[in-house]
């Protein structure tokens, strides 16, 4: 996932306006799966300080890299690390 995340996705934030915004899309999928036990939150390897910009601030700011590893620990389908990719502004290549 992380290799066709990395060639797949723009280095930098593309979409400054997402249809969806990225803590929108991250609760969603972040409440399924700690629901359904796939993850713990220290499983996701975030930083509280992290989580807590991403859960509070209006837009937040990840960079490709944080966002790319977060998808990888949060176990994501392709279609929902796409999601999440979207919803930061990182757009396909």
């Amino acid at each position: 996932m992380k290799e066709y995340l990395e060639k797949t996705y723009s280095l930098e934030p593309v979409n400054s306006d997402p249809d969806t915004p990225l803590r929108v899309v991250f609760f969603r999928l972040y409440d399924r799966k700690i629901a359904s036990g796939e993850i713990t939150f220290s499983g996701i390897k975030m930083d509280k300080d992290q989580f807590i910009c991403l859960s509070t601030a209006q837009d937040p700011e990840m960079s490709r890299e944080d966002l790319i590893n977060l998808c990888v620990n949060m176990k994501l389908t392709k279609e929902e690390a796409e999601a999440m990719m979207a919803a930061a502004g990182y757009e396909k290549v």
